[in-house]
């Protein structure tokens, strides 16, 4: 793959908040022609883990489910309440050509921002089905979870779907399979990005290239398991010389995303 990383890498500064970091994923890395330069663009922008998260998550919705738009940011809504007596998940009823959904999810990425939810949803006979739903359609509303104890800088929130109506098809979810391992490579893409603009340290600068460069020839759906092991392992080697080289106890938590994802990049072996 030709990925321009001079371009890609140039000098940027970060967004201060997650709205912001909307705006310029959308002016900056929406339009790359490929999953590669959009996570790097994204990233780019980060001011931390929180903006790596959304630039790598935006990357791989879009991979799993080419239909979501690029009009803003999506999050894909699967958690459903596990609790002792648990909220009633979501599930789908066809009537003709009009969905109803009706339930609730526990977990919303970005949720003050976000423009469209992916959600999962059951049917009668308990098989899965994916739809795209716009934010203001009625009937759904989304509440903030208060405090969230990994990357409070993302927003956070949960939604009830109160008798949702959707005239729409049904999301293709034949890559579904894949997000499990697209989500963290294009996030490991995004961190490498973000390490990159925010480092003084000319080495470890030197070394992101090298490894962003042999990395732009992977597709995470297809490549080999040893390549995306590799690519874990300098990536994992990278996370902790640089949490060596601060003293921000935030950003040392907050670098633990990178670390949990290590176990999908591995299992493939």
């Amino acid at each position: 793959m030709n990925v321009d990383l001079h371009r890609l890498l140039s000098t940027t500064s970060a967004a201060q908040d997650e709205a912001e970091h909307r705006a310029r994923w959308l002016a900056e890395a929406a339009g790359e022609d490929s999953p590669f330069a959009m996570a790097i663009a994204g990233g780019a922008s980060a001011s931390g883990f929180a903006g790596v998260f959304s630039a790598g998550y935006q990357t791989a919705l879009r991979v799993t489910f080419p239909a979501v738009p690029f009009r803003g940011w999506a999050a894909f809504v699967v958690s459903e309440d596990v609790g002792e007596t648990p909220l009633p998940g979501v599930t789908c009823a066809e009537d003709g050509h009009r969905v109803t959904l009706t339930g609730y999810k526990t977990w919303i990425a970005a949720c003050d921002v976000v423009d469209e939810l992916v959600v999962r949803a059951t049917d009668v006979d308990g098989g899965l089905h994916y739809y795209l739903v716009p934010r203001e359609t009625p009937g759904l509303e989304m509440t903030r979870k208060p405090q969230p104890s990994v990357l409070p800088e993302l927003s956070q929130g949960a939604a009830h779907f109160d008798g949702v109506g959707l005239e729409t098809a049904e999301l293709d979810a034949s890559r579904v399979k894949y997000f499990g391992i697209v989500e963290p490579f294009y996030i490991y893409v995004a961190f490498l990005s973000m390490a990159y603009q925010r480092l003084a340290n000319e080495a470890l600068r030197t070394t992101i290239h090298t490894t962003l460069e042999g990395a732009a020839g992977l597709d995470p759906i297809t490549a080999p398991p040893r390549a995306l092991a590799a690519f874990d392992d300098v990536v994992q080697n990278l996370r902790r010389g640089l949490v060596n080289l601060t003293d921000d106890l935030a950003w040392r938590a907050d670098a633990k995303l990178i670390a949990m994802y290590s176990k999908a990049m591995q299992k493939r072996l």
